[in-house]
């Protein structure tokens, strides 16, 4: 029953797009390069964008198994998998170390999030946008965790050490802003919410360069990023 329930759970929380948005092609020095086929300019890309350049950061984006040019199939375990795969790819290739690592989730990304966050007790950031309590929590208004339910996040931010900043919007539809408020009161070193209209997930979306705007020129990103040598 619960491995039952645990899997239609599962397929409430992945849509991967279909077609692929994009394909991986080989050019001719060999290296690889991502060519979207969706709209020219895709939201989340956008944001990706405006982060870097308003926040002054280096971005890595991944997808999950199943999406994209990703194999496999979109499930809870393999979005661990992917994002401890991506963790290793920057340590061992570009040295990176978790002390510079600002862990960003939003909506079901955050349960990988949190999950790579809690194995990392030295680094810098995590930031919480639209998270969940928990897959189950969304669907239904439960006070406990069962074991079939996906995405725990209400137990794995007790174990998370780093500073964290949560961002909801406050009339999010999708996800209820009393999630992001039941993590925030769970963290160990949480900063003070960034929470309002403006926040929404459907507004957010829609309005990339705002919302990097405003959160590049909050006191909370700044104290997120390393200070200069």
């Amino acid at each position: 029953m619960g491995c039952s329930v645990s899997c239609l759970a599962s397929r409430f929380a992945f849509f991967p797009p279909s077609p692929p948005t994009y394909q991986i092609r080989t050019r001719e020095d060999g290296k690889l390069s991502a060519v979207t086929s969706g709209p020219p300019s895709a939201p989340p890309i956008d944001l990706f964008v405006q982060l870097k350049v308003n926040l002054r950061v280096n971005v890595m984006g991944y997808d999950y198994s199943g999406y994209g040019a990703s194999t496999g199939k979109p499930s809870e375990s393999n979005t661990y998998a992917d994002i401890e795969a991506v963790y290793d790819f920057l340590e061992t290739e570009y040295g990176v170390s978790q002390e510079d690592v600002i862990l960003y989730g939003q909506s079901v990304g955050s349960g990988p999030t949190l999950h790579l966050a809690a194995k990392l007790p030295r680094l810098r950031g995590v930031v919480l946008h639209s998270a969940i309590l928990s897959g189950l929590r969304v669907l239904c208004h439960v006070k406990f965790s069962f074991c079939f339910d996906i995405y725990k996040n209400i137990n794995k931010i007790r174990k998370v050490k780093c500073p964290a900043l949560v961002i909801h919007g406050t009339e999010d539809d999708v996800v209820n802003w009393l999630h992001g408020h039941g993590l925030w009161k769970k963290a160990k070193e949480p900063y003070d919410p960034y929470g309002s209209k403006e926040a929404a997930t459907a507004t957010l979306s829609s309005t990339p360069i705002t919302f990097a705007t405003s959160v590049s020129s909050s006191v909370k990103w700044k104290a997120l990023q390393p200070k200069p040598a």
